[in-house]
């Protein structure tokens, strides 16, 4: 499931900088930022797998995210993209 510096084999691989961490029961919601992209992305990933991975706000990191639960949703400000994370990457910076 992807921990410490291992990530599933999946084609949405991507670099994001995490900007808030919001615990949401055995959930937690990671607000992060794509290179490139104004708009924050928002993911839900278990709260296990953030401890896990030892994510911090600040922290550079690699997740895959699982097609099927990739979403584009239209904000007043533009577009936010959402997903649950199929894993995140434990070597961050």
């Amino acid at each position: 499931q992807g921990g410490r510096g291992e990530l599933p084999v999946g084609p949405n691989r991507v670099r994001l900088t995490v900007r808030q961490l919001l615990p949401l029961g055995e959930e937690t919601q990671i607000v992060a930022q794509l290179p490139g992209i104004d708009t924050p992305l928002q993911l839900r990933a278990p709260h296990s797998l953030v401890e896990q991975s030892g994510l911090q706000p600040g922290a550079v990191t690699e997740a895959v995210l699982r097609a099927d639960g990739l979403r584009i949703l239209a904000t007043d400000d533009g577009v936010a993209y959402a997903s649950h994370p199929a894993g995140i990457d434990g070597s961050h910076r």
